[in-house]
């Protein structure tokens, strides 16, 4: 599957706010990411790169999927960085916000997440329906054995040693067409894609907002898309657009709330992160990295934390867990001062 799949792959990136700083200010090898991600949102048809130990390499149909988690603050100090905004780096994607006002109540609910073997089972289907490229293992030595037999010895060109003795050869990776012929899908396409470049003028957007709204339609077709292929045969109808255009929605009302929050910090002294983003992050360590029935200093989980977590500091963390516990929650201490350990309370 490695081979088989080797230029499409899925990425999950746990703090990615900072991620997004390195690549952006061009401070660290990762500034390379900052074109490949666009590039690979596209989905060209080949991505060609050279390297010195390898020559040049060519990947056939390039895609990454790719999931990041981080806290609004994170993203304070690109905000204001037009590039980002208006060059179409942020409209390739879609921000997941919950309300600034949101409090988290209830932690993940004990024992392991199991996915229904329903799902399992047409996810599988689905794969195997879509098609896996064709791999073959090569033999080096006995196929230029076989050529100089056919051919005659290549004197044109000094032979290479080659660091494998196998080498494995990939067909081209299977396409399936999608139908959406007289589905009315199209013409909703475009009407989505009007109405959302009148409201940009009729209310004067921030022109952070503009890559957004250009993309939004085609994130809602491509939902469409993955829908009905996974259930309906590559047929494609209103149902699907339906569902896209729902999705799409919400993710358009969180890059408001989003950016209201953005805003909202780089007006605050330092953009220093409220408590409720530190109350959150601490709340993240306890239920997460915490054993049921043990407890942890303070700065053990400043050290768990995220990077605002980290950045606060032991004597920060050990103020709000304080809080915590005096504000009659779940969470529980023992011992005072620095000796001080904290956890959740035993169900």
């Amino acid at each position: 599957m490695e081979v088989a799949f080797s230029a499409q792959k899925g990425w999950l990136y746990d703090e990615f706010g900072d991620f997004l700083q390195e690549i952006i200010n061009g401070k660290s090898q990762n500034n390379l990411f900052y074109r490949l991600l666009k590039r690979f949102y596209d989905n060209k048809p080949n991505f060609r790169y050279s390297t010195v130990s390898r020559g040049e390499e060519n990947l056939e149909l390039p895609s990454l999927s790719l999931i990041g988690t981080t806290v609004p603050d994170s993203l304070v100090p690109i905000s204001n960085k037009s590039k980002f905004w208006t060059d179409g780096s942020a409209g390739r994607i879609a921000f997941i916000a919950p309300p600034p006002d949101y409090i988290r109540l209830k932690s993940a609910p004990p024992g392991e997440a199991v996915v229904p073997e329903s799902i399992i089972e047409k996810l599988k289907a689905w794969h195997k329906r879509l098609g896996l490229p064709h791999c073959e293992i090569i033999d080096v030595a006995e196929r230029e054995e076989q050529l100089t037999l056919a051919y005659g010895e290549d004197k044109s060109k000094q032979k290479k040693e080659h660091k494998e003795p196998y080498v494995i050869e990939r067909g081209p990776l299977p396409q399936n067409d999608i139908d959406w012929d007289d589905s009315g899908v199209r013409e909703a396409h475009e009407v989505y894609h009007a109405a959302l470049q009148n409201l940009k003028v009729e209310h004067h957007l921030d022109k952070r907002f503009s890559s957004n709204y250009v993309r939004f339609p085609d994130m809602a077709l491509k939902i469409a898309m993955l829908l009905c292929s996974l259930e309906n045969n590559d047929r494609m109808d209103m149902r699907h657009w339906h569902r896209g255009l729902l999705i799409v929605e919400g993710w358009r009302r969180d890059l408001h709330c989003l950016m209201a929050q953005l805003d909202a910090g780089n007006s605050a002294p330092d953009h220093r992160p409220g408590y409720d983003v530190l109350d959150d992050a601490v709340m993240d360590v306890l239920t997460r990295e915490i054993p049921e029935g043990e407890k942890r200093s303070a700065r053990w989980i400043s050290q768990k934390g995220n990077t605002l977590l980290r950045k606060a500091g032991s004597p920060e963390v050990r103020k709000i867990l304080d809080e915590l516990v005096d504000g009659g929650g779940n969470v529980v201490r023992e011992g005072n001062g620095r000796a001080a350990l904290y956890g959740l309370k035993e169900e």
